[in-house]
């Protein structure tokens, strides 16, 4: 009787799990839909302020954009390891050593930051499109995976819910960083992408940045040095379905002879 009972629980246990489970994918197939309709909503507006933009006369849809000098500004983050015990306890946070990187961290669920602002002269200016109150600087096409997006100006995480945010740098400068969710809407799906393929970023002036696929690399989710290592024009990173590593795509610039 006892070992019938035991069964009991453990079918009742595994069918738990399976709800669970279920419940987790209804789940993330709902997001992943959600923001890649709200995603295209913000695309569409943008190519239309963008197509007005481009008319002799500025169109009849007014636009609402802003020239922001790039690399005016600098955050430096101090990193502090965050370390836990099995029962989620912390050990040994007062005894690690910082480190110093100058992009906000990528793991930020796994580290204790704080961050200061520093200012420069600007190399270059951009122009920034406002869509209901938000700046996008522009359009993110990867044709052989059917995804076109608008690119939010800076990192939010919030944000990423729905659109890809730039997380540093800048496409007039060859070095920018682009973070989004590993929704199959968003960016689920980058890890297809083979050395070679194309991607275009289009400006909110219309003007056309072309990129080739060169790499891809499995970074785990504190390589926040690795992140910006390398001399690439373009990253696109996105979390693992188990969310500890960063699956990043790097890119270069291609330049029309």
């Amino acid at each position: 009787m006892k070992r019938l009972k035991a069964g009991h629980y453990v079918m009742l246990a595994g069918a738990v799990l399976l709800i669970a489970a279920l419940s987790l994918a209804v789940w993330n197939w709902y997001e992943s839909s959600h923001s890649g309709k709200i995603a295209a909503e913000i695309r569409e507006e943008l190519k239309s302020a963008m197509s007005a933009e481009a008319m002799p006369d500025g169109g009849n849809t007014p636009i609402s954009t802003t020239v922001v000098p790039v690399q005016t500004q600098q955050t430096t983050t101090t990193v502090q390891p965050f370390y836990t015990n099995a029962d989620g306890s912390v050990i040994n946070v007062e005894n690690t050593s910082p480190q110093t990187t100058t992009r906000p961290v990528i793991a930020d669920a796994w580290e204790v930051y704080t961050t200061e602002e520093s200012f420069y002269m600007a190399d270059a200016e951009e122009t920034w499109c406002e869509i209901d109150g938000e700046w996008y600087i522009g359009l993110l096409s990867i044709p052989s995976l059917q995804i076109e997006l608008p690119i939010f100006n800076h990192y939010v995480y919030d944000q990423l819910r729905y659109t890809p945010c730039r997380y540093a740098g800048s496409y007039l400068t060859d070095d920018m960083i682009i973070a989004a969710h590993n929704y199959n809407t968003h960016f689920g799906k980058i890890r297809q992408l083979d050395s070679g393929a194309l991607l275009d970023f289009t400006d909110v002036e219309g003007n056309v940045y072309h990129y080739e696929v060169m790499q891809i690399e499995i970074l785990p989710d504190t390589a926040t040095f690795e992140m910006e290592a390398g001399d690439w024009d373009l990253t696109l990173f996105t979390c693992t379905l188990s969310g500890a590593e960063r699956v990043t795509v790097r890119c270069n610039r291609m330049i029309s002879e």
